[in-house]
């Protein structure tokens, strides 16, 4: 089978494309910071050259290595952001790491690509606030000098990040049409750890998010309904997602799709964990009659995910809810940092 080039690996997202390119059939490089390498090599030693493991320095500064990491690759999947940080970091990781491995992608004659996008390059964090439907044609308005702005929150200086970097992408492939690009638009993705992820917190990027309910249960209502929407995405159907991209036609103009596996407040959330996951209701936030509402948010139509990839059945949020923590609950007891330890 092809290798393939997986930037990100470590992460949520991209330790399930690792796992659904390898079940997939392919041979995967992966890139990784320096000082994840080791871990991420002992993670997959069982299966010898068919996981390459690339240790290189942060993307945006074109590091050294990068050009070789393209050896003997037939395909790259750009999964590589923050999700953290301070607006020109989120900028410049999401804007110039991107350029920077399509530059040299170009460069090594590898035309295939899948790049993470995000429910934030389809619109702004206020539009999910409407009764609208939001789907593959639409563009956040935001700018770069919205995410730059003084004042500006993190959300929004993300989600100016992810809107900002699409469009440098399209800009690059405009000018390069010799360039095969897909584009996968997530909501909200939770989900179980993967072999790939490489942290030593309890919970790793979006699924901070649902980890606030057990770990700081008398704010978790208001900070999770803050941080999130209704919308969200099982972590194996994103990284299914990208995979499925690969076989994707060719097509003049970089391909959006969105991905949705539906909607589901944090109300229910609580209520669903009590009842199907006892060991927790002594953890969970206790919901205020206010917070039961269901409040007014967009949709968002994948219609480009079933055209394009076929992806048409995603996991349900019960099934996703439960497979998150349950990870989470792993992880307290292998990092000692659970109710009762030390």
């Amino acid at each position: 089978m092809p290798r393939i080039l997986i930037t990100g690996a470590t992460g949520l997202v991209g330790s399930h494309v690792v796992e659904q390119a390898l079940t997939a059939g392919y041979d995967v490089k992966l890139t990784v910071r320096p000082a994840k390498a080791a871990r991420l090599q002992e993670a997959f030693v069982s299966l010898g050259d068919r996981v390459q493991v690339v240790p290189l320095e942060s993307l945006g500064d074109n590091p050294p290595g990068l050009a070789d990491a393209f050896g003997g690759v037939e395909a790259l999947v750009h999964v590589a952001s923050s999700l953290l940080g301070t607006p020109e970091t989120l900028i410049k990781t999401a804007v110039e790491g991107t350029l920077d491995v399509l530059k040299v992608a170009l460069a090594a004659g590898v035309h295939k690509i899948v790049v993470t996008s995000s429910i934030f390059s389809l619109g702004s964090p206020a539009q999910f606030s409407d009764d609208r439907v939001i789907g593959a044609d639409d563009w956040s308005p935001l700018t770069l000098e919205d995410g730059l702005r003084s004042g500006a929150d993190p959300f929004t200086g993300y989600a100016a990040a992810k809107a900002v970097a699409e469009r440098a992408l399209w800009k690059f492939v405009e000018a390069h049409p010799e360039l095969d690009v897909a584009t996968i638009h997530p909501s909200f993705v939770y989900g179980p750890a993967a072999r790939a992820e490489v942290i030593d917190t309890v919970a790793g990027s979006t699924n901070m998010i649902p980890y606030e309910l057990i770990s700081r249960p008398e704010s978790a209502m208001g900070v999770v309904q803050q941080m999130s929407m209704p919308a969200f995405c099982h972590v194996s159907d994103v990284g299914r997602a990208h995979i499925l991209a690969l076989k994707a036609p060719r097509s003049e103009k970089p391909k959006r799709i969105v991905i949705c596996g539906g909607y589901f407040t944090w109300a229910q959330a609580v209520e669903h964990l009590y009842n199907v996951r006892p060991q927790l209701r002594s953890r969970l936030p206790v919901v205020k009659e206010s917070e039961m509402r269901v409040t007014v948010y967009a949709k968002f139509d994948t219609s480009s995910a079933a055209q394009i990839i076929g992806l048409t059945k995603y996991i349900d949020w019960k099934e996703t809810l439960e497979n998150t923590f349950d990870s989470l609950l792993e992880r307290e007891a292998a990092l000692g940092k659970g109710p009762g330890s030390a």
